[in-house]
This record gives C-alpha cells, structure tokens and sequence, in this order.
C-alpha cells in the first residue's frame, strides 16, 4: 500500500530554509525535501516514518514551498504556478468560480501531477484550506482515498464534504463531521520520538520557556505577563512581533523564533515547559506542545479543561494552572521543588514515550485506512 502526506508548512519556517541549510539551493529535489522534512517540523514526517516500519511504502509533498516544487518542476519539466496564485491559494480556494482555472494553472495542479507519478492509494491531507473540493474530488474519481485532517479553525462545510473521511484530535470536530454523513474519527497529536533522549533535569539550563504565537484572542500576552512576574528567567520564542513585544513589556524576555530540531534541543534544556490552547480547544487539551514538552521531559505546565485526564494524569504526569496568575505561582512553586518537578517530569515522558508517540498513532491509523472503503 501507498500513502502520499499532503502537508503545508509555516511560512516563517520555509524561509528560514536558506539559513538553515545554506547549500539547499544546489540540492536536488529529493535532496531538499529530505533536509526540510527531517528537521522535525510538522506531523507528515513522524507519521511517514511510522507508516514505512509497518510496511507502506510513503511520499511527503510539501505544495506551499516554491523552493521544494520549484526544484520539481526543473526536474520533470512542469510549469511552476505564478507567485501570486501561491502566496493567495488559501483565499483563492473560497471563490467557487475560480475551481476550474485554479484546478489547471494554481499550486493543486502541480500536485496532481506528482500524485500522478507517484499513484497512491491513499492521499493524507493535513491542511484541507489549501485544496479546493473540486480538487480533492478530482483524486477521489481516479480511485484514491483521500483523507483530510484538521483539529484548526473549520472551512465552509464543502470543503469537508469533499473528503472520504475527516480525522481530527478535537472531538467537536469529529461530531461536526459525522452531522453531514461525513466518516470521522478522533486521533490525538502526538510525539516525535526520532528527537533524542530528554536531559536529566540538573542539566536543564532554562527555567521555563514558552514557545508560540501570542495573539489577542488567546490572551497569550496576559498569560506571559503574569508568569514573568514570578518567573523573570522565563525565555519566549514564538513569530511575535516587535511592536507586540514592546507594548506588551516583554521584549526582554523574548529570545527569536524555534522550529523543528531547534525548538525540540531548547525543550530538551527546559525545566517547565509553558502551555496554552486557541479557542477552538473549548474544553480539551488537544494541542502538540503537550506532547512535544512531555515528550522531551519538560514538566508541562497547561491550562485546565475538563477532558485532560484521557491523555495525561493531573498533578501526577502534568501540571494545570486555573488562571494566568496560578501559571506563575505554580511554575515558582516547582522551580523551588525541584524533586516534584523531576518525578512529574519523568511521569510525563513515561507516558508521552508509550501511548502518544506518532508510531503509536500510526498503528490505529494504518487499521483504519486499511478497512476504509474505496472511492
């Protein structure tokens, strides 16, 4: 069986390409997406992986990147999309008039021919704004299941009712979904565990961090606020602008932007990992910085919801704060404690390293497609 990951990447990352491997421009394409995709951002790479150990043979197509499809297209002669179609596709892919023209001449186009190429039997779709419905409609009449993943902010419903199936770590979604007749089913996020072994915590040379955005919605701002008042060592990486960081007295405690391997090694030197869910949460802990931080043994510290305990223990493998002024009177509680911090710490990992590992999700995904039906 074949599995083609579908996944887009943050743009702030793709830039940071060049820097990151400065000879990636006279790589070969296979070369490139190799380097890009093993720098541990996103979720296809882990679930790639895992796929291959249990006998599929994978593909991983990154479709926002212009240095990765670009190099294909030099490659197998292909007319690379205009700059302007790929920078707007997301916004384009709303307007129902454009299907046909964008389905020719947009980004989607130059994947189809590398689905073409590579003929999987099933297409893995983790960011379902980038692709219209006719697109995935498209694949789907050439006999190939297509799988849309979401756990973000929802599109417009024809965009899900495109997909065979919808998979989604946000069980709100799953009910949503399966309210059109759409099959659905939940998967949490989870951990990557190619990272190397976590550091004892008497090496951990960070007190706390927090990496992430921090916008008005989520009140990241408010949160940070108050934790710096307890824990001035706190370290924050995250796409935050300068004018935010200033206005909001933070520019000190802000140290640039982590990704992939990057972000994984500053966990790796983290005592307290900081952690809040978006909106779209509501009442579940959801999000990968929960597995990532336990993962590479951080004492995660998160907001409270209601349905954790599925995922972790409170108080005994994690540690949830009730309000933005808790989060520092706990992180400083644990900073003085720091026997608690490292038997909560090591309970984390323990249970992040044996039920939520990627490999771990693979199996009942794998299951899954396996019994899906055609078409």
């Amino acid at each position: 069986m074949k599995i083609l990951f579908l996944d887009t990447y943050y743009e702030n990352f793709l830039s940071e390409l060049p820097r990151i491997f400065p000879d990636i421009g006279q790589c070969t394409y296979l070369e490139a997406l190799n380097l890009t995709v093993d720098h541990g951002f996103g979720t296809a790479s882990a679930l790639s992986r895992a796929f291959r150990i249990l006998g599929w043979q994978t593909k991983i197509i990154i479709p926002n990147s212009a240095l990765l499809q670009s190099k294909w297209c030099e490659e197998n002669l292909a007319n690379f999309p205009s700059a302007a179609l790929r920078k707007h596709t997301p916004y384009l892919n709303r307007l129902r008039i454009l299907d046909s023209f964008l389905a020719k001449h947009g980004p989607s186009a130059l994947v189809l021919q590398q689905i073409l190429d590579f003929e999987p039997d099933v297409v893995y779709v983790q960011d379902i704004n980038y692709f219209t419905p006719e697109f995935i409609r498209s694949i789907r009449r050439l006999g190939i299941k297509v799988i849309g993943e979401i756990a973000s902010a929802l599109p417009p419903d024809r965009f899900l009712m495109a997909y065979q199936a919808i998979v989604s770590a946000l069980p709100p979604i799953v009910d949503h979904c399966r309210s059109l007749d759409i099959e659905s089913f939940n998967l949490p996020l989870a951990f990557d565990d190619s990272n190397e072994s976590p550091n004892p915590t008497a090496l951990r040379d960070i007190d706390a961090i927090f990496i992430g955005s921090a916008g008005k919605a989520w009140q990241t701002l408010d949160l940070l606020k108050e934790v710096v008042k307890e824990i001035p060592s706190l370290r924050i990486y995250g796409p935050i602008s300068d004018k935010v960081l200033i206005n909001s007295g933070l520019k000190e405690f802000y140290f640039g932007e982590a990704w992939g391997r990057d972000m994984f090694n500053l966990l790796n030197r983290s005592k307290i990992a900081l952690n809040r869910h978006g909106g779209i949460a509501g009442d579940y802990s959801v999000n990968m910085r929960m597995f990532e931080a336990t993962g590479m043994g951080c004492l995660l510290l998160t907001d409270q919801k209601k349905f954790t305990s599925h995922l972790f223990e409170p108080d005994k493998e994690i540690i949830q704060y009730r309000d933005f002024k808790d989060a520092g009177i706990l992180a400083k509680q644990y900073l003085e404690d720091l026997d608690s911090l490292q038997e909560i710490s090591r309970a984390g990992n323990l249970r992040t390293l044996n039920h939520h590992t990627y490999m771990n999700r693979a199996v009942v995904l794998s299951e899954y497609l396996l019994k899906l039906p055609g078409k």
